[in-house]
């Protein structure tokens, strides 16, 4: 079940919401090439799309109908849109980069999301995933919003992801401090940030990975068995026997 759009975005702007976004911004501000590019954010991008909105990029907010809708960027032409993921509302290869966060989680068809995913990329395009990791002290958290859904191990994330005709390229983890919202857990956070990938490079809050489409032509898809009528063939002297037709 998809958190309100309301509700992530109060957590963002929290003290600790805050310090996992700036986690976020150091991680990935060097994502996209210099060069313009047409990007895609599926889920609850808005904590990455500031990253890039004074840059050269155009920069679309794919945001799920369960999840519900905000403006983006504010002050200015909105960006965002309202979708099905497993429907996207865009041609084919109409994007160089896609990034799903807070979606792939959230989802109850990983499969259609990734298929659709595809389908939207450039065959030199790429994209990046972002999602809870099962094995950080932020998944066992009901109160972030990396403690609901379905989490993943790097493992997991990789294996779903290569399964859908994707080749993972890249990969990691980021938020290695802790979920502490008091403020002495605020002050050894950033501590614990620069430790953490060293003492306990397995608990990283969000695990991630970049991958590139795969294309072998065409995809084989099973159709509906045939179902044949029952015949009624007359038997003698015990009525009407049911035999399945051949």
């Amino acid at each position: 079940m998809y958190p309100d759009v309301v509700k992530l975005r109060r957590w963002y702007n929290s003290p600790l919401g805050k310090a996992a976004t700036q986690v976020l911004k150091r991680q990935f501000s060097q994502l996209l090439p210099p060069q313009p590019q047409r990007v895609l954010v599926l889920g609850y991008g808005l904590p990455l799309a500031a990253l890039w909105q004074k840059e050269n990029h155009q920069i679309y907010l794919g945001l799920p109908a369960q999840m519900g809708a905000t403006w983006w960027p504010e002050g200015a032409e909105n960006s965002t849109t309202l979708l099905w993921e497993h429907a996207l509302p865009f041609a084919d290869e109409s994007f160089d980069h896609i990034i799903c966060h807070h979606v792939l989680e959230f989802t109850a068809s990983a499969t259609g999301l990734l298929a659709e995913a595809n389908r939207c990329l450039k065959p030199t395009g790429t994209l990046t995933v972002i999602a809870p990791n099962r094995m950080s002290p932020w998944s066992w958290r009901e109160g972030t919003p990396l403690g609901r859904g379905h989490p993943f191990t790097a493992g997991q994330l990789c294996r779903l992801v290569e399964n859908h005709d994707f080749q993972v390229i890249n990969q990691g983890k980021c938020l290695y401090q802790w979920p502490l919202s008091s403020k002495k857990g605020r002050k050894i956070a950033p501590v614990l940030e620069r430790m953490g990938a060293y003492l306990w490079p397995w608990a990283g809050g969000w695990v991630w990975l970049q991958a590139t489409p795969e294309h072998f032509g065409g995809q084989a898809i099973r159709g509906r068995d045939t179902v044949w009528p029952p015949l009624l063939l007359p038997r003698f002297g015990y009525g009407a026997q049911r035999v399945k037709q051949r």
